[in-house]
């Protein structure tokens, strides 16, 4: 994304292709807790950013940033069972709108950033958008026809939950601008703010906190390369994401998990969480999948 929450620059995650439900779930949160056996303690859990999808992963598999692995497991990548569910994302400040790139009057990509529940849909002056194919933007393509006034532009957005939210923005190609509210809490309480981490003044060892243990249930994805489209003449080029290494496919059996259960997932490490996605581009920001660590069931 051009603008992921500051935990995810760690704790994120690539989703299973069918639960990605093309791009609708980027960008939105999961609480993830280790159930196996091999995991000294099962009430810990972390919350990640979904930012990438797992394209051979089967329902219920996450792919975990080694950080987060090791964290759960103290373990080095591998075959592990999990739980995880959907939640809302910790987040600070009202909703932000990220312009593409070489968007103009005549074809606007908005990309959504800092939304506390998951996005469904984004009008552009009261017009219906598309998401962008590879890229998780939503687009208003006028074909030659102007289509908006980037100086003052009505953006609307509705969650899952059905709340919906409208912003008059004036934006800029390839920088990202606050909007003026933020969704409710998905409890209806208020939404959880982002994390902060206070030094400890003694060396004793901290508590964690117990989390539901929802039913696990298990993994084998394998990554394969995303590839990202190019728009035609008169409208902005969408950057094609280098391909991502695959990787073998553990055999396993899955069960079928609910999308609030916890489900599994499986990871290698990776180099760089944010290598290439400046423009947004799904697929580049982890291209290197054969390095996280797998977590499933």
């Amino acid at each position: 994304m051009m603008s992921a929450l500051n935990f995810a620059t760690t704790d994120y995650a690539a989703l299973n292709n069918e639960q990605w439900s093309g791009l609708q779930n980027c960008g939105r949160c999961a609480e993830v807790s280790c159930a196996d056996k091999r995991c000294a303690d099962q009430t810990k859990s972390v919350v990640v950013q979904i930012l990438d999808r797992c394209p051979e992963c089967k329902h219920g598999d996450l792919d975990l940033s080694p950080s987060v692995f090791k964290t759960l497991t103290g373990s080095h990548p591998s075959r592990y069972t999990i739980k995880w569910k959907f939640v809302d994302c910790p987040v600070a400040g009202n909703v932000n709108y990220c312009l593409k790139g070489g968007s103009n009057n005549y074809w606007t990509a908005i990309q959504p950033t800092n939304f506390a529940t998951g996005v469904t849909s984004l009008k552009i002056n009261g017009k219906a958008t598309k998401m962008l194919d590879g890229a998780y933007y939503y687009l208003l393509d006028g074909s030659g026809t102007a289509v908006a006034d980037l100086s003052s532009v009505t953006v609307s957005l509705t969650d899952i939950n059905g709340a919906s939210m409208t912003d008059k923005l004036s934006l800029n190609a390839g920088s990202c601008t606050k909007g003026a509210s933020q969704f409710p809490s998905s409890s209806g309480g208020s939404v959880p703010t982002t994390p902060t981490t206070t030094p400890s003044t003694n060396t004793s060892a901290p508590t964690t906190t117990p989390t539901q243990t929802p039913t696990p249930v298990t993994v084998s994805p394998t990554m394969a390369p995303t590839q990202a489209p190019t728009m035609q003449p008169q409208t902005p080029s969408v950057a094609t994401p280098p391909p991502m290494s695959s990787s073998p496919t553990p055999a396993a059996t899955t069960a079928s998990p609910t999308q609030q259960q916890e489900q599994p997932e499986q990871q290698e490490q990776q180099q760089s969480p944010y290598q290439n996605n400046q423009n947004g581009q799904w697929g580049s920001p982890y291209q290197n999948h054969q390095q996280w660590g797998w977590y499933g069931h």
